[in-house]
């Protein structure tokens, strides 16, 4: 018994489906709906695009063929009914030709531009960057980050491979905007949110709108459903008691996730989010922080070295405002403010001790 043939999915289907479009663009210019469906049809699968495609080029290399061989032909008697066929299918393939190419190259020229700002993104230890893409949306990168940008047709895709961004996204419900890191992703429509990777740790921080947090990318990746925001609230509490690998969080909320799971959900106040969210500014900013904090927060933008000579000094309280292309006012700070001794030895190294 031979196998039964699912016409749904076959290539004679497809064919008859890029054919009705073509039935449906002869009649005259696509409506707003209609011009969305074809979209959404010629990216459901490679071939539906190819498909389509081909028969544009078939229909324009008919249309060509015939203008070289129309002639002038006065007749007195009947035309034969297969010349008078032959003479439809050259006046359709005028129609199709230019009906379907037209579009089709929009089209491809839009993808085009839709990927113009794709590539890597680096900057140096200390350094910070702003990218516009090509959306509208604005990357900005901080301290030692590499970013890699796919926009794609279906989805704006990129990847945080090490450092610290912030993403103000440009709303596009039919391009999905996600941040890659770590070992999941982050999902946003029309906000503005911050990732940084700590080692095998991810650190959100959602300063507008709504994003979906999700631990392990991989749970979804080979699923039916759409790449779409799920509809489930993170948990109120600051650490997730039972295990979640995706949640979606508001402005305000801090979510830190591992290889596989959310570890924590927090509030952040509106001072705090803005303290936290300062280098954006070329500043880092503390407030009643441990001296190993911002230590440790420095480092993340110097080569330098700096080491507390004494573990009970980082139990000191430090706040301020401190430029980042200029580090070294933390040193200053310290010893007017605090009475503490830097002390620089060779190029790269800082010694913090108390003041002898």
């Amino acid at each position: 018994m031979k196998d039964v043939v699912n016409l749904k999915d076959s290539k004679q289907a497809v064919r008859q489906q890029a054919g009705e479009w073509l039935v449906k663009i002869d009649r005259g210019d696509l409506s707003v709906e209609e011009q969305r469906a074809l979209n959404a049809w010629t990216k459901q699968s490679r071939l539906h695009f190819e498909t389509l495609t081909h028969m544009a080029e078939s229909i324009d290399s008919l249309k060509e063929t015939a203008s070289k061989q129309a002639r002038p032909v006065v007749q007195s008697a009947p035309v034969a009914s297969g010349h008078s066929w032959h003479k439809w299918a050259v006046k359709m393939a005028a129609i199709f030709a230019f009906a379907v190419i037209v579009p089709l190259a929009y089209y491809m020229k839009t993808m085009v531009e839709f990927k113009s700002t794709n590539g890597e993104y680096v900057t140096r230890v200390g350094g910070q960057k702003a990218l516009t893409l090509v959306d509208g949306s604005v990357v900005t990168l901080n301290t030692d980050s590499r970013l890699v940008v796919e926009y794609q047709d279906g989805k704006r895709l990129l990847r945080l491979l090490n450092g610290e961004a912030n993403f103000d996204v440009a709303p596009d419900p039919e391009h999905p905007f996600i941040v890659r890191a770590g070992n999941g992703d982050v999902q946003a429509l029309g906000t503005s949110f911050a990732v940084r990777l700590k080692g095998e740790e991810v650190d959100v921080l959602v300063s507008h709108g709504t994003v979906r947090v999700r631990a392990d990318e991989s749970v979804m990746e080979h699923s039916s459903q759409p790449d779409s925001l799920p509809q489930s609230t993170a948990p109120t509490n600051s650490a997730v008691t039972q295990a979640v690998s995706s949640v979606v969080v508001g402005a305000g909320k801090r979510v830190v996730f591992d290889e596989s799971t959310v570890a924590s959900v927090s509030e952040e106040d509106q001072e705090s989010l803005n303290r936290h969210l300062y280098w954006r500014k070329g500043y880092l900013a503390f407030k009643d922080q441990p001296l190993s904090q911002v230590v440790e927060e420095v480092s993340r933008y110097t080569t330098y070295n700096i080491i507390l000579s004494d573990a009970s000094l980082g139990e000191i309280r430090v706040g301020g405002y401190y430029p980042i292309d200029n580090i070294e006012t933390v040193f200053s700070s310290l010893e007017i403010n605090l009475g503490l001794q830097v002390e620089k030895q060779g190029k790269e190294t800082f010694f913090i001790k108390k003041n002898s």
